[in-house]
C-alpha cells in the first residue's frame, strides 16, 4: 500500500498524480459495477490505499461532476455513467484475454491492474484476439 506522506517524501507529483488517476478510475469502475449508490466504506474496501488518496479522488470526482453523493452513498452522474463504461469495457476486454491464457482469478487481477495503462491502439489490437 502506497501512502501520501511516501509520495510527499519522494517529491514526485508526477507519482502522485497517477496514483489518483488510478483511484478516479477505480472508484468509477466499482460505481458502474454495483450500477447504484455505493457507500464510502465499500469503495475504500474495494481500493488498496491511504484513504487520503480515496478522499482526494473522490472530491476530484465530484467538482469533475463524474458522481455525485448523498447521505454518505455515491453514485455516477450521466457524464460519470459514460466514463465509468469505457473503464469497464476496457477492463472487461482485457480479462477475456488473459481469461485464454491464465486463471479467472489472474485475469481478474491483471485485468484491473492494465485496465489503467493500456492504450486504445493496443486494446482495439487486443479485441481482434479475442472477439474473433
Amino acid at each position: 500500500m502506497v501512502s501520501d506522506q511516501q509520495v510527499r517524501r519522494s517529491g514526485n507529483m508526477t507519482k502522485e498524480s497517477g496514483i489518483l488517476k488510478i483511484v478516479k478510475e477505480d472508484i468509477l469502475r466499482i460505481l458502474a459495477e454495483r450500477k447504484g449508490k455505493v457507500s464510502l466504506d465499500i469503495i475504500k474496501e474495494e481500493i488498496n490505499v491511504f484513504y487520503s488518496f480515496v478522499s482526494e479522488a473522490i472530491k476530484k470526482l465530484e467538482k469533475e461532476e463524474l458522481i455525485q453523493s448523498q447521505q454518505g452513498f455515491f453514485e455516477l452522474t450521466e457524464r460519470g455513467e459514460e466514463k465509468a463504461k469505457d473503464i469497464l469495457r476496457k477492463y472487461l476486454v482485457l480479462e477475456n484475454y488473459f481469461k485464454r491464457i491464465r486463471t479467472e482469478k489472474e485475469a481478474h487481477e491483471m485485468g484491473h491492474i492494465l485496465e489503467h495503462y493500456v492504450s486504445k491502439e493496443v486494446l482495439n489490437n487486443i479485441k481482434k484476439i479475442v472477439y474473433v
